[in-house]
């Protein structure tokens, strides 16, 4: 440990070790053993700081004297992140004029698709009166916070198949199909162990989905107070129980009352299945609420200003358009609404339903106008509309039934959002950026041909085959290991495998061997072996590696035209990211429209654009988004308003894969272009 500068306040230590930080925090800062020693063991995560040590340094004054931080900033120019204009914007203008550089790609690349949608609606409408705004929840999270929450994710899915199977041993008739509240209420059971927290008493499957349960689900901040419908803040307790613990938190109810029976409960919690987060459930249980009565007032408050890092700079961005979130008559102009409630209000009104082929409750994110009624949603959310959402859920509650009916915000609202819905069109951002990887991590042999088929005129067929390097073990059959070059190397790898029973793996430490001339022996580890492939070269010459194209940038489509001017057939031609890079270095255009005499330039083809057309036994053209073209001129389409990968896309068949001279010929193809407004144009290439 040590010092880097003066004491006082903004005094720096860097501390290699929990030994080096407590001292320092006895010695320099004045703790007590006792906090020093916590302070010691704490860990902060692996990220980056908004402000830096010196700009602390000089907004800590303000802070200590009881200023916000945003007051503080203002004090400071310097450190504004923003460049907000002091009167109304007639358009929102790129995002770097206002909001200066944004360090995430995710979040810049949303709030620049969001300018485009919200320009084009204030040319066509005019500005609307107000904005409200939600937007991902995760934009923020760094790369480690992502993959812990997939392997969350992941984890979740596995509890959730081991509940219905579980659920189908006891009754494979009823639970074919379970639903989904009753897969809830078996991973509540999981998780306490089948024993209510409140009361102590376990209880049994019959219990739980018997004809006449004893058993509910109940919330643990009450729903009337919190709106809290997620899985964290739900239990399993005997009816009896519910009813005694009413609309009270479990500390409101037991802390002061009975002690003892508290602690009975928080020890049962305590013990829930570890496979679960017991820990953020506990602190509900727990949970110490001030001010009850003002617990719903604040939090209809933070339902309609989100305090995420996205949704902040979101509607920053928006306040340009009325000089500022709050105008200059102090009305605010722009919201940034929390899903929890967003979410909620859907399921109400059963807008879930409108692209749910099965009228399941969820919301179904396989087509991407999903989107469209969140917005619908949202639009209509209101500091109103979420206090009337919190009196029907009390009402509910009271009731002990689980459905929460809230009117609807007019007659007709369910037939008219779905007929607005179905109409809509989705618009596609194409990738037409030169990123991406040029070409695969392999390096490869110059090129050679030979003679592998002889073609109906007698004459024989050459193919371009290259050299590579590989380990042994990823030779898994007889077949690979016949393209090992080497003969003798070849020979001793396919006996090693007969030995073994099979190649791959089990050639991990048992190893083939290459006897030498001399008596000795060498351990065959890697290989070389012949592929067939078409590689290009790279650097400079005299120094060229050969490597295998990566992605393609675009496809261009070309009509051959016949002397009378007619089409005879259409052609294309694929232009890889490499080529694609090399054109742009040697200052020709990307795109070439120029093909020779007779050949007409038509469009060009990348991942996100978009063609009308009619597949073979559709009875009218639709809409498709472009995925892949291959080198055969192979083009997978994709339904343009489906949202799923492209793998779930192959097993719902919701796809075609024609080639370039079939779908624009037969089908009658012709490449458009959606609009932000869901305007369906010729696209003009």
């Amino acid at each position: 440990m040590a010092p880097t500068e003066g004491a006082g306040v903004g005094q720096r230590f860097v501390a290699d070790h929990p030994q080096g930080l407590e001292r320092c925090a006895r010695e320099k800062w004045g703790l007590t053993p006792e906090i020093a020693e916590e302070l010691s063991q704490k860990r902060l995560p692996d990220a980056y700081g908004r402000y830096s040590l010196k700009a602390l340094h000089e907004l800590l004054p303000a802070l200590e004297s009881g200023r916000s931080v945003e007051e503080a900033i203002r004090s400071h120019p310097q450190y504004l992140k923003s460049r907000m204009p002091a009167e109304p914007l007639p358009l929102l203008p790129p995002v770097k004029d206002v909001l200066g550089e944004i360090r995430n790609p995710a979040v810049l690349r949303s709030l620049t698709e969001m300018r485009k949608t919200v320009n084009a609606i204030v040319r066509r409408y005019g500005k609307p009166e107000f904005m409200h705004v939600e937007l991902a929840r995760d934009l923020k999270k760094s790369k480690k916070e992502r993959q812990t929450e997939t392997g969350r994710n992941r984890d979740r899915e596995k509890l959730r198949q081991e509940a219905v199977e579980d659920l189908r041993r006891h009754d494979p008739v009823r639970y074919a199909n379970p639903r989904g509240t009753d897969i809830e209420k078996y991973l509540l059971a999981m998780e306490a162990r089948w024993q209510c927290p409140y009361t102590g008493r376990e209880y049994s499957f019959v219990d739980v989905f018997g004809e006449y349960p004893s058993v509910d689900v109940e919330h643990i901040i009450p729903r009337s107070r919190s709106l809290d419908d997620s899985y964290l803040n739900k239990v399993l307790a005997y009816r009896s129980a519910n009813m005694e613990k009413g609309n009270r938190t479990p500390h409101e109810w037991l802390h002061e009352s009975d002690l003892e029976r508290y602690d009975r409960m928080i020890a049962l919690v305590n013990g829930f299945d570890s496979r679960f987060e017991v820990g953020r459930k506990l602190r509900r249980f727990s949970m110490e609420l001030s001010e009850p009565d003002s617990l719903l007032a604040e939090f209809t408050q933070r339902q309609l200003q989100e305090t995420r890092y996205a949704s902040k700079l979101a509607c920053r961005y928006l306040g340009v358009l009325y000089g500022g979130e709050v105008d200059a008559d102090g009305n605010r102009r722009v919201f940034a609404c929390a899903g929890q409630v967003t979410a909620k209000l859907r399921k109400t009104w059963d807008l879930n339903q409108i692209l749910n082929p099965v009228g399941k409750p969820e919301k179904s994110r396989d087509d991407h106008r999903h989107h469209a009624v969140d917005a619908l949603t949202i639009a209509l959310t209101s500091t109103k509309m979420v206090r009337d959402l919190a009196n029907a859920a009390g009402e509910a509650d009271r009731l002990f039934r689980r459905k929460i009916i809230l009117p609807v915000p007019w007659v007709n609202f369910a037939e008219a959002a779905r007929a607005g819905i179905e109409a809509i069109q989705v618009s596609h951002r194409p990738a037409r950026k030169l990123s991406g990887p040029l070409h695969k991590d392999t390096l490869y042999s110059r090129p050679r041909k030979y003679a592998v088929e002889i073609d109906k005129k007698g004459k024989p067929v050459e193919k371009e085959y290259v050299h590579l390097r590989v380990p042994v073990v990823k030779l898994g059959t007889r077949a690979a290991a016949e393209d090992i070059v080497d003969v003798r190397v070849r020979e001793a790898v396919m006996a090693k495998a007969e030995e073994l029973g099979g190649g791959g793996n089990k050639f991990q430490n048992n190893w083939p061997v290459l006897h030498t001339r001399h008596g000795g022996s060498v351990p065959i580890k890697r290989v070389r072996v012949r592929e067939v492939k078409s590689v290009v070269p790279i650097g400079k010459e005299g120094r060229d590696r050969f490597v295998f194209s990566g992605s393609n940038h675009h496809a261009a489509i070309v009509a051959e035209m016949d002397t009378k001017g007619d089409i005879k057939r259409y052609v294309f031609s694929t232009v890889t990211m490499l080529e694609a890079l090399e054109r742009k270095r040697q200052g020709v255009p990307v795109v070439q429209r120029e093909h020779g005499p007779g050949m007409q330039f038509l469009c060009t083809l990348s991942d996100g654009d978009m063609v009308e057309g009619k597949r073979p036994g559709d009875a009218v053209p639709r809409l498709w988004k472009v995925h892949t073209v291959d080198k055969n001129g192979r083009i997978f389409l994709s339904a343009a308003l489906g949202a799923r990968k492209k793998d779930e896309i192959k097993k719902a068949h919701d796809h075609w894969e024609p080639t370039v001279n079939s779908m624009f010929a037969a089908g009658g193809a012709r490449k458009v272009l959606v609009t932000h407004l869901g305007e369906v144009i010729p696209a003009n290439d």
